[in-house]
């Protein structure tokens, strides 16, 4: 077996979307407080473009990662690279209401 080589002809590359993050929502489904600058750190570092300009961010992932596509996938990066640690345990809350004997 030799070297593998890919080759790419100009204009055959998959465009990437952007994706919707609102930085609150992190902070929703992850149940703790994270800093708006934590959060387009970590996903720059992992080769994301962060468009921070409007209330709702448009992340742009790179090529090689076809596994984001939803603002949930996004939000599963920043708590990766935050440290599942970081993130408060706590245990699910809800009111429950029994029926009346029929």
């Amino acid at each position: 077996a030799g070297p593998v080589t890919d080759v790419v002809a100009p204009g055959h590359q998959a465009a990437r979307t952007a994706i919707p993050l609102r930085p609150a929502r992190v902070g929703q489904v992850l149940g703790a407080t994270f800093d708006s600058a934590v959060v387009r750190t970590s996903l720059e570092r992992l080769g994301l473009t962060v468009d921070a300009t409007d209330p709702q961010w448009q992340v742009t992932p790179p090529s090689w990662r076809a596994d984001l596509v939803r603002e949930v996938d996004l939000i599963e990066e920043v708590a990766r690279m935050t440290g599942y640690a970081s993130i408060p345990e706590r245990m699910p809350h809800g009111s429950l209401s029994l029926g009346s004997l029929s």
